[in-house]
């Protein structure tokens, strides 16, 4: 029981993880037009790129709440589903490799 509702939190984790990588590169996506309006000199075609990343970085956004919420959904499942003893020992586990 404990090594699936460790596999379960860390499978959470870096679900998270993922959404939150693909924020941070959404950002960056809304960012670069500004900066390239001076080199393409195309203000309107850059506007245009702008508008389509802040669309895709609020999608983002929104997948990224919505895993949060996931996340701790599962977080709180394995704490629900775990003693008290278990938890304890998994987390010494984790912290000083003593198992």
């Amino acid at each position: 029981m404990v090594l699936s509702n460790t596999v379960r939190a860390n499978l959470a984790w870096s679900a998270l993880h993922d959404k939150v990588a693909e924020l941070r590169r959404g950002a960056g996506l809304v960012n670069t037009p500004g900066n390239d309006v001076f080199e393409s000199r195309d203000a309107s075609g850059e506007l245009g790129r702008f508008d389509a990343a802040v669309l895709a970085m609020d999608r983002s956004y929104g997948d990224v709440l919505k895993q949060i919420d996931t996340f701790s959904q599962t977080l709180r499942h394995v704490e629900n589903t775990m003693g008290l003893a278990e938890l304890e020992n998994t987390k010494s586990c984790r912290f000083w490799s003593t198992c």
